[in-house]
């Protein structure tokens, strides 16, 4: 199959206006419902990290250091972490649907199919069921994959090596489909030679950035703190259904099964050559072992499926045959639809409990002296962003001292923390309250840390009655415990 030359002007006019249409859907949507907790906690750590905190030490969460970073680049741009939030889905938007494209232009070798895989994946990241507003991990992790892997396709081995890095280091789930990818290349390419010293210079870029991610943190000193996070509590992180390949297929949307019929079809049927259709089926295959990694199948690791399955269409466009434009055509009127039905009535699991903790922010805000310190147990992040007012623990999210390898390091240092430089004030969720002290007993790291802030803190009304949060104010003496 001959290499794609470069796009003609009608062809970049038509790729800007879709991903001016998805920029724009994306802004709006995401100003108009309620933020996930995930993409609140990255939007606290992303201010903190601008303020110097040092991650995984001064402030906690498991991920990889990538998104925290990306939001505080974000928020370096647009000024506040609420609206790093928006426009940092509006930043991957972009990334993924120009992504999808490039990386059907060198799946397919041609610009329409191209332009069929934009489309196709814009419709589909519409739907709310996938939670696709959100600027979470996924999205962008999947769309610097699928850059990644058109660089790779295309012959430039360090750029597709960097672009792969950056997917990594948002989160781990996009290696298996990279390297899958590598590997299908390396078996079908005649030119295997050339094949390896691609592979060597992407493996000397991933490796270049690893290092100075490495020395990022040992700078900080936050090294071995970021293995126990990353590497040892994801590991007692991973849910039941861990590694469940065929569970990881399963789109909970009903438009589901034609998307993977006419993916399917284009992988097996289209004219794409041997190591192309390799590549493609690779990255299918790939991205089914990194959605079934985790465990978990939160409806938004469902986003990880759009550039491939959106590839797989567009290849479906290049067959000579009547039947297979017809399917193309219906599929892109479906995902159109959903587009437009779903236009201002996205939804967001725990939608109320935002709402709540957006009433929390603003009368803590309010009622709170300016530099007054607030530390805040719930799992709702949301409430410092709105408060205005900088953890002074680790803690963000009360879950995490539920279970894990992290519980006791967490409550032991959160303790330490609040004691060393007491808050004026703590904002209690009443509901992950009570879970501490009667689900799991006194003596689980959580109850522990609720009973010390019982012990040194009392009831203030004067703050503010907020429905779900109780705000307390430092005892005179403490309480014996």
């Amino acid at each position: 199959m001959p290499e794609p030359s470069r796009p003609s002007l009608r062809v970049i006019a038509a790729l800007v206006l879709v991903a001016g249409c998805v920029a724009f859907w994306h802004v709006t949507a995401a100003r108009a419902v309620a933020p996930d907790r995930d993409v609140a906690l990255y939007a606290v750590v992303g201010h903190e990290l601008r303020h110097g905190a040092a991650l995984y030490v001064d402030v906690w969460d498991h991920k990889p250091p990538g998104i925290y970073t990306a939001y505080a680049m974000t928020e370096a741009l647009v000024g506040s972490p609420i609206d790093a939030i928006v426009w940092l889905r509006a930043i991957a938007s972009l990334v993924l649907v120009t992504g999808v494209f490039a990386a059907a232009r060198r799946v397919t070798g041609r610009d329409g199919a191209a332009l069929v895989a934009a489309v196709a994946w814009a419709g589909m990241s519409a739907d709310a069921r996938l939670e696709a507003v959100h600027a979470n991990a996924e999205a962008l992790t999947a769309g610097l994959a699928a850059w990644a892997i058109a660089q790779w396709i295309a012959g430039r081995g360090w750029v597709a090596g960097v672009l792969a890095f950056l997917a990594i280091v948002v989160k781990p789930v996009a290696l298996p489909a990279f390297a899958l990818v590598v590997v299908a290349t390396l078996v079908f390419e005649p030119d295997r030679r050339a094949v390896v010293t691609r592979g060597v210079w992407a493996l000397v870029a991933m490796l270049a950035g690893t290092l100075l991610v490495v020395g990022w943190l040992a700078a900080t000193g936050a090294l071995s703190a970021a293995w126990d996070a990353v590497v040892t509590y994801n590991r007692s992180y991973a849910g039941p259904g861990a590694w469940d390949v065929v569970a990881s297929v399963s789109i909970d949307a009903p438009w589901a099964p034609a998307i993977w019929a006419a993916a399917l079809a284009g992988a097996v049927l289209a004219p794409l050559g041997r190591m192309r259709r390799a590549a493609l089926v690779a990255w299918l295959v790939g991205t089914a072992i990194g959605v079934a990694g985790p465990g978990h199948f939160f409806p938004h690791y469902d986003q990880l499926w759009l550039p491939a399955l959106a590839v797989a269409v567009g290849a479906l466009a290049t067959i000579e045959m009547r039947w297979g434009r017809v399917l193309v055509a219906f599929v892109l009127v479906g995902l159109a639809g959903i587009r437009v039905a779903d236009h201002g009535v996205a939804t967001v699991r725990d939608a109320e409990q935002f709402r709540a903790a957006r009433a929390a922010g603003r009368a803590l805000d309010a009622g709170l002296p300016a530099g007054a310190q607030l530390f805040v147990w719930s799992d709702e992040p949301h409430v410092y962003l709105y408060a205005r007012r900088r953890p002074p623990a680790p803690l963000l999210f009360a879950m995490h001292t539920f279970r894990g390898s992290a519980c006791d390091r967490l409550v032991d240092e959160t303790v330490a923390r609040l004691a060393a430089a007491p808050p004026a004030c703590v904002a209690l969720e009443e509901g992950v309250t009570v879970l501490a002290l009667r689900g799991l007993g006194s003596g689980a790291p959580a109850a522990r840390l609720v009973e010390w802030i019982h012990r040194h803190y009392e009831a203030d009304s004067t703050v503010g009655d907020v429905p779900g949060y109780t705000f307390l104010r430092r005892r005179v003496a403490p309480l014996r415990g």
